[in-house]
């Protein structure tokens, strides 16, 4: 690969008359963009920084290309643009002031914890994060690069109109990987159509997590000040309350009320005294009955203690019920460890009637009945002759087939 020559973006073709032949990239942005690392530079001695694919307040994401495994890869620096600056000849972030010294080291710190849990997530549904570095003077990650679009740009290929099922299935698997992430102790604190990606075979991954935006300022987090509008519950605008769950299920209510309606939710705030608005134009019920404005309308509770404390109690939702209002389980149920009944065996005199049964079975069927029904040797005028008598035949075939079934009860009785 002739990397001065080769495209930043998809990494493939060659600049051609400053257009890539094969993406149509053209470096104008990047090369205008003061802020960033320069073109085609080395990263931590393996990584050839591509092109700027996203830029926040709280840091920029590049495509880059895995000089060791040899694939594109995406990057997130941690740079921000409240607290930080560049220097263009060193590369190296640093302060905007001297009052902001502390407060950018504790937000690099943060930045990096998270970075470190992040990289120990493992479900097909969350975007892998690979690999955690310093350098520069800050911090970065690595993660997989996915090939699609985001759930905000689904919506506007399909003009707003994504089948109920469709929208069921997808949230299913988003649920999931939610859930892995409250497994591992992370609360997501940003999901938004744009936050999820929907790879080439139609799986949702989430990305940019909310966490990687945390900016300390007085020692105070602020990240709750750092709001999606319409997709942000009303606890996450006031900073001093510690993330949850119910967080990230008021975000899913919302991003799923955007994909049935294609309207983008209102602020939280608007939805204390008045409820959230259907239009009347569309069904909202899945082909197998499942009502998901029930299932939004509950997520997107205004009160915490009325909303889903859980994804599994959100997810509960989501399936068929029986008659007798159960839920039908998806996953075999597994019996508590305590209460598991051993395996029914068999006693030890059973065991040892099946050895003889067996045993017995096979010396008359083979040797008595077998040897009758061959016949016998015996010596006339002085030489050995074979004798076949018809009832010894007979006899013997019936032996060896009684001797046959002993054998066979016997086995059978060993098993039990």
């Amino acid at each position: 690969m002739n990397i001065q020559a080769v495209c930043p973006k998809c990494f493939k073709a060659e600049i051609v008359n400053d257009k890539c032949p094969n993406c149509s990239y053209t470096y104008a942005k990047d090369l205008t963009d003061r802020c960033r690392l320069p073109l085609k530079s080395y990263l931590n001695n393996r990584y050839i920084m591509g092109s700027t694919i996203g830029v926040g307040g709280f840091g920029r994401t590049y495509i880059a290309y895995d000089n060791v495994n040899f694939n594109k890869v995406a990057i997130k620096e941690f740079f921000p643009a409240s607290l930080a600056t560049r220097d263009n000849r060193t590369l190296e972030i640093y302060p905007q002031s001297q009052s902001d010294v502390a407060n950018l080291q504790m937000s690099l710190k943060k930045f990096r914890d998270e970075a470190n849990n992040l990289i120990k997530l493992k479900h097909n549904n969350v975007v892998q994060f690979k690999d955690r570095f310093d350098a520069y003077n800050t911090s970065y990650i690595v993660m997989d690069f996915i090939i699609g679009g985001t759930l905000a740009e689904l919506m506007q290929r399909k003009d707003g109109k994504l089948p109920m099922d469709l929208i069921r299935n997808l949230f299913l698997d988003i649920l999931s990987g939610v859930e892995a992430c409250h497994f591992q102790g992370i609360i997501h604190r940003d999901i938004k159509p744009e936050n999820i990606l929907i790879d080439r075979q139609g799986t949702p991954k989430l990305l940019d997590f909310g966490a990687s935006k945390d900016v300390i300022r007085d020692g105070i987090n602020s990240s709750f000040a750092v709001i999606s509008e319409g997709f942000s519950p009303p606890e996450q605008y006031t900073a001093n309350k510690l993330p949850a769950p119910t967080n990230d299920i008021y975000s899913l209510g919302a991003t799923m009320y955007y994909c049935l309606t294609n309207i983008r939710p209102q602020s939280a705030a608007e939805y204390q005294n008045k409820p959230i608005y259907w239009p009347n134009d569309r069904t909202y019920v899945t082909n197998d009955g499942i009502d998901l404005r029930k299932i939004v309308t509950k997520a997107m509770a205004y009160d915490v203690n009325k909303r889903y404390q859980s994804i599994n109690q959100m997810r509960d939702d989501f399936r068929i019920k029986q008659n007798i209002g159960e839920t039908i389980p998806n996953i075999p149920t597994i019996p508590p460890i305590g209460n598991q009944l051993a395996p029914k065996s068999a006693s030890k005199g059973l065991i040892t009637a099946g050895y003889i049964f067996a045993i017995l079975g096979g010396y008359i069927g083979l040797a008595i009945g077998y040897t009758l029904f061959l016949g016998k040797n015996k010596e006339e005028n002085g030489k050995k002759i074979h004798v076949y008598d018809s009832n010894s035949r007979k006899h013997g075939k019936i032996i060896f087939i009684i001797g046959i079934i002993m054998a066979v009860i016997g086995i059978t009785i060993k098993s039990l």
